[in-house]
C-alpha cells in the first residue's frame, strides 16, 4: 500500500513539473528513453507541442471499458489526416478487449493499415521520426512508441525543367521531394544494381540526403572519397544542394565547378551510367554528379537524341563560342590598342570616325558596357518576368542606342560587347565563369596587348589542368590517360557514341569489375585523391 501511494505522488508530481515548469526536457538528448508510464510520455509530448501549435496530441481511450490508455502524437501538415482516421484511430477503436500487453502485438500483425510500422525506443528518435511526417504510438504499459508511416504533404508536381530546356527529349525534371527524385531514376534505370544510400545532413535542419550509383560502375576511392566529405560537413543548415556543392567541392576559388549540377532525370540516368555517383537533396530539385569533367560543360541534354554528327557539330560549336566570348573583348582591345596594322585601312578609318569625339579609351569603353549589360542581365533575371523583359529591352535598345549618340562609347563596342554576351549563353553552365575571366582577359589586354592575352590564355590552360574532381583531372577528355569505350554494347540503354571518351577513372566496369577498354590483367592507372 505504501508502495502504491508514493508511485502515485510522483506520477502526480512528474506530470504537475511537465504541465506547468518552465524549462521543456531535452527531447533531443540520445540517453532520454520513452517511459513505459504513459503519462510520463503524454507530459513529454505535450512539452513538444508547447514547442509548435502544428504539433497534434490525440489521446484514446480502447476497449469497451475504456480502461487502456493510449495517445497519437504527430505534426500537423506534414502527415495525412484521413489516413490515421480510417486506418489507425477507427481500428484501434474496434478493438473489444485490448489488454496492456497484447494490443502493441495486434497492431504488428495487422489490425493498422498502414504501409510500414517500427518501434522507436529512445526520444531523439521518435522525434526524428514525428518530424518528418510519421505518427507515433504510446501505449500504456509499453516501453517504446510505434511508429506508423502517415507522411503525406504538398509538393510541386513534375513539370518540364526551367534551366535545361530541349526541344527533343524528356521533358520531365526534377521537384523537391527526394523520393519523387528517387522513383524518376527508378523509371529510367530499372536495374537492381541501383543503389541508394541514404544520409542526414545538418544539424538543426535534418535535410535527408541520397547517394545514388549503379553498382560496380563508379570508382571505389570516389566513393570513399565522398562519403568521407560527406560525413566531414558539419554546418547547422543544409537547405539545398548548393551548399553541399560548395562543401564537397575540390578547389572552392576556383571559378570553375567539379561538382555537376542538373535538373534533368535522363541526365542524370546517364551520367550514372557512365559510372558517375549523383548526390540527391530533399528540398532541391538539382541533382549533383560527381566526378565532374571539363568538357560535359558543353554537353546538351539532347545530345543523346539527336544525330551523332549534328550533335559533336554543335558541341564543338559551343567550345569555340565560349572562347569567342572570353577572348573577342580582348582581341578589339589589342587590335585597336596596340596592333592597328593588323586591321585593314579601309576597316580602321571607320572605326576611327566613330570613335572620333568618345572622350574614354578603348579598354575603358569596353569595361563601362559590359558593366551595364551585366547589371541588366542580373536585374532582369531577378525581377519578375513582365518587369525583366522590359528592363532587357531598356537596356539594349534604349541605353545602348542613347551612349552612342550621345557619344560616351563608338558603335563598335556596342556589338562586340553584344556578340561576347551572346556567345557565352552557348555554354549555359560557363556564363557565371565567363564574367570573371573575360575581365580578367580585359585587363591582361589592357597592359600588354596580344603579349597580355596569351599570358592569361596559358594561365587559364595551366588552372584546368591542375584542377581534380574526386582524383580524376578536369581535362581527362584531352590527356592520354583517356580510353574509348567499346563500340559494340547491345545491353547500354543509350547511344554508345555520347559516352564517347570516358576518362578511365570513371569508365563503367563489367561486373566481375573490370574497366572498359582496360587490360584484364593489368593495373589500373588513377591519381591520389585530394580533398
Amino acid at each position: 500500500m505504501l508502495q502504491r501511494l508514493l508511485g502515485t505522488f510522483s506520477r502526480r508530481a512528474k506530470r504537475t513539473h511537465l504541465g506547468h515548469g518552465s524549462s521543456a526536457p531535452d527531447l533531443e538528448s540520445p540517453g532520454r528513453k520513452v517511459s513505459s508510464c504513459l503519462d510520463a510520455n503524454l507530459g513529454t509530448a505535450q512539452a513538444l507541442r508547447g514547442r509548435g501549435e502544428d504539433v497534434v496530441i490525440r489521446q484514446l481511450r480502447l476497449g469497451k471499458d475504456q480502461r487502456l490508455r493510449a495517445f497519437l502524437l504527430f505534426v500537423d501538415g506534414l502527415v495525412n489526416k484521413d489516413m490515421i482516421a480510417r486506418d489507425i484511430i477507427d481500428p484501434l477503436l474496434r478493438v473489444t478487449n485490448p489488454s496492456m500487453g497484447k494490443l502493441s502485438d495486434l497492431v504488428r500483425h495487422g489490425i493498422l493499415a498502414v504501409p510500414s510500422l517500427k518501434e522507436a525506443t529512445i526520444w531523439s528518435q521518435v522525434l526524428a521520426e514525428v518530424l518528418i511526417g510519421e505518427t507515433a504510438l504510446f501505449i500504456d504499459g509499453e516501453p517504446h512508441a510505434l511508429v506508423l508511416e502517415t507522411r503525406s504533404w504538398q509538393t510541386r508536381a513534375v513539370e518540364a525543367p526551367n534551366t535545361e530546356v530541349t526541344i527533343r527529349g524528356p521533358q520531365e525534371g526534377f521537384t523537391e521531394s527526394l523520393r519523387v527524385n528517387t522513383s524518376l531514376l527508378r523509371r529510367r534505370i530499372r536495374n537492381a544494381d541501383l543503389r541508394l544510400e541514404a544520409m542526414v545532413l545538418g544539424r538543426r535542419t535534418g535535410t535527408k540526403v541520397c547517394l545514388a550509383y549503379i553498382e560496380k560502375l563508379p570508382e571505389d576511392r570516389v566513393l570513399q572519397e565522398l562519403r568521407r566529405r560527406l560525413e566531414r560537413i558539419d554546418p547547422a543548415a543544409v537547405l539545398e544542394s548548393g551548399q553541399i556543392e560548395k562543401l564537397i567541392e575540390d578547389c572552392s576559388w576556383s571559378p570553375f565547378s567539379t561538382v555537376g549540377a542538373t535538373e534533368r532525370p535522363d541526365v542524370a540516368a546517364l551520367r550514372l551510367l557512365q559510372g558517375r555517383v549523383a548526390i540527391l537533396c530533399e528540398g532541391s530539385p538539382f541533382v549533383l554528379t560527381v566526378p565532374h569533367l571539363f568538357m560535359e560543360m558543353f554537353q546538351s541534354a539532347e545530345d543523346p537524341y539527336i544525330r551523332r554528327i549534328h550533335a559533336v557539330t554543335l558541341r564543338c560549336g559551343r567550345f569555340v563560342a565560349w572562347l569567342a566570348s572570353l577572348l573577342s573583348l580582348s582581341f578589339y582591345v589589342a587590335l585597336e590598342t596596340f596592333h592597328q596594322e593588323m586591321i585593314p585601312r579601309p576597316l580602321i578609318i571607320t572605326m576611327m570616325a566613330a570613335r572620333e569625339g568618345t572622350p574614354f579609351p578603348v579598354a575603358v569603353e569596353v569595361l563601362l558596357m559590359g558593366a551595364a549589360y551585366e547589371i541588366v542581365r542580373e536585374a532582369g533575371s531577378r525581377l519578375p518576368r513582365p518587369v525583366g523583359q522590359a528592363i532587357s529591352i531598356v537596356g539594349t535598345l534604349i541605353i545602348g542606342d542613347a551612349a552612342v549618340k550621345a557619344g560616351l562609347v563608338a558603335a563598335q563596342v556596342i556589338i562586340v560587347v553584344a556578340f561576347s554576351a551572346v556567345a557565352s549563353f552557348a555554354a549555359p553552365a560557363l556564363t557565371q565563369p565567363s564574367v570573371l575571366l573575360r575581365l580578367l582577359a580585359l585587363i591582361f589586354t589592357a597592359i600588354i596587348g596580344f603579349y597580355g592575352t596569351a599570358i592569361f590564355f596559358a594561365g587559364l590552360l595551366v588552372h584546368l589542368a591542375s584542377l581534380r574532381s574526386f582524383g580524376v583531372p578536369y581535362l581527362s577528355t584531352f590527356v592520354p590517360t583517356a580510353v574509348e569505350t567499346p563500340r559494340t554494347m547491345p545491353s547500354e540503354p543509350l547511344p554508345v557514341w555520347s559516352i564517347l571518351t570516358c576518362p578511365e577513372e570513371t569508365a563503367p566496369r563489367d561486373p566481375a569489375g573490370n574497366r572498359a577498354g582496360t587490360d584484364r590483367g593489368g593495373s589500373e592507372n588513377g591519381g591520389n585523391t585530394t580533398t
